[in-house]
Parts: C-alpha cells; sequence; structure tokens
C-alpha cells in the first residue's frame, strides 16, 4: 500500500510460479488445489499432457525466483493463491498421505517417527526397534501388515492424535502442513486474488474469465481427497480423538492463516475431548 514501509519476514519464493509470458504468479498450497491450478497453467502454456509428472513439468515450464528479487518481478504480474480451512487442509493431508496413503514415502520420511514418538508402549528399547523395524520393512515392501502381536501395527502408520502431537513440536514443517502465510509470504507478496477452495470452480471459473483465457484453460479437479468430501460429522471424528490442549496448540500453530484469511477453528474445537 502506498505510504507503508517494505514488508519484513522470510519470503519462500522457491514455492511461488512465475510465468512471464502470461504475467502470471502463482503460489500453489499443497492440499489446496495446487495439482488442478498447476495443470490449468500449463494448459494456459500448451506444455500439458495427460500421465506426466506434473511436479517435473511445472519445474521445467516455470521461472523459480529468487527470495530477495520476488517482491520485485511478481508485482506487474496477476498475481493468485488458494487457500482453505487450516484444520480442513489439515486432515486432508492426515487422511492422503499416512491414513490412506498408497506409498511408503511418509511413513518413512515422518510416520515412524511419529509413532516412535508418540504412541506409548510398554516394551524395551530393543523390542520397539525390532517392532518397528519390522514395520518399516513390510511397508516398504508394500506387503499387508498383519501383525497381531506388534502394537506398533495398529495402525503401523500414526493416529491423528499421534500426527498432531508431532506437528505442534517440531521446528521443521512439511509443506503439506506448513502454515499458508509461511508458505506464499503474502506479507511479502501482495496478491490480486485469494481463491477460496471452499467456493473452488465458482471462484475458479470466475478467474479464469477474468484472464480471458476461457478457451485455453479447461479447469480440472485433481487429487481429492480419499473418501470424498470430508463432511463436518467425519472432521469432528478425528478431532474428537485430541484433548482441548492439543486442539489449542493446533490453532497457535495457525492463528495468522486463520486470521488472515478469515477463518474460524470453533467447530472443531467443540469436537476435541475436554
Amino acid at each position: 500500500r502506498p505510504g507503508m514501509a517494505q514488508p519484513t519476514g522470510l519470503i519462500r519464493a522457491k514455492n511461488i510460479i512465475l510465468d512471464r509470458r502470461e504475467s502470471l504468479t502463482f503460489c500453489p498450497v499443497y492440499k489446496s488445489a495446487s495439482t488442478s491450478w498447476s495443470i490449468n497453467l500449463m494448459q494456459l502454456r500448451g506444455v500439458w499432457e495427460e500421465g506426466v509428472l506434473v511436479q517435473p513439468r511445472m519445474h521445467d515450464t516455470f521461472a523459480w525466483i529468487a527470495n530477495s528479487a520476488a517482491p520485485i518481478v511478481t508485482q506487474n504480474t496477476t498475481r493468485f493463491m488458494i487457500v482453505r480451512h487450516p484444520f480442513e487442509r489439515l486432515l486432508s493431508c492426515y487422511r492422503d498421505k499416512f491414513e490412506g496413503a498408497k506409498k511408503d514415502y511418509y511413513y518413512v520420511k515422518y510416520g515412524q517417527k511419529m509413532v516412535r514418538m508418540y504412541r506409548n508402549v510398554y516394551v524395551t528399547r530393543e523390542e520397539k526397534e525390532a517392532m518397528l523395524n519390522e514395520i518399516e520393512h513390510l511397508v516398504v515392501s508394500h506387503k499387508k501388515l498383519y501383525l497381531p502381536n506388534n502394537p506398533y501395527a495398529s495402525p503401523p502408520g500414526p493416529t491423528f492424535s499421534e500426527f498432531v502431537s508431532y506437528i505442534t513440536t517440531v521446528r521443521h514443517d512439511d509443506e503439506h502442513w506448513r502454515p499458508m502465510h509461511q508458505h506464499c509470504s503474502p506479507c511479502n507478496i501482495n496478491y490480486n486474488f485469494i481463491i477460496r477452495f471452499e467456493n473452488l470452480q465458482t471462484e475458479s471459473y470466475n478467474f479464469i474469465e477474468y484472464l480471458n483465457r476461457t478457451e485455453q484453460i479447461k479447469p480440472r479437479w485433481d487429487n481429492p481427497t480419499k473418501g470424498g468430501v470430508t463432511t463436518t460429522a467425519v472432521a469432528c471424528s478425528y478431532f474428537s480423538q485430541l484433548t482441548s490442549e492439543m486442539v489449542d496448540k493446533l490453532v497457535d500453530k495457525y492463528r495468522k492463516d486463520f486470521e488472515l484469511f478469515q477463518y474460524s477453528p470453533s467447530d472443531y474445537m467443540k469436537c476435541s475431548q475436554h
């Protein structure tokens, strides 16, 4: 805004896509239609092909900018991002990457740490490591897990409570649950359009019409949460596994997202254990 000091703080420009030809800047928020809109942008460029991996093709097609240059090189572009209720996004991440995961990547990188740190099973350290190693071997081998005498196999990945305990304790955030304001730096990059996931199709169509690109972009909605849309009852069944103190920690973690993008945690707080 005119007369205001230059914003300060960390800019994660590596998360921001710059399309110089179309004069567009997009920050893909993971678990918030990032895949769908990445494909839309590649359609606009004429480089999208069914079956190709989205992320490598995006890296090959679009410019990725330096942190210090981001506010300057993007200021004459149309800048947009898609936001989602922080707790809906978090639950979508858990269901997709851990509970219903078809690949072992997130179990190996994070899931076994979560289980190791927060599952209270009274066994010796040696027994614990042996049980966890047994599970990891089967997960990586993509074999069916049925280990009735192994408490770490019930379930083999983290429960929602273990997942929340981990992300509210450790300092590092994976991009799939990193707060949106940290991921896209809206205090440094002044976004012209903020599309809400809750009204994704209508607002996306309106945005495409604004760009005058209805012929080039045929919107699609990829990578939905397994099991369909998360209803309030389903979400509450997960948040009922958390204590009120755990939900308070989540609210603190995502407080700026709630404030900046005008969401409320109140419905989820009612679901927690008291």
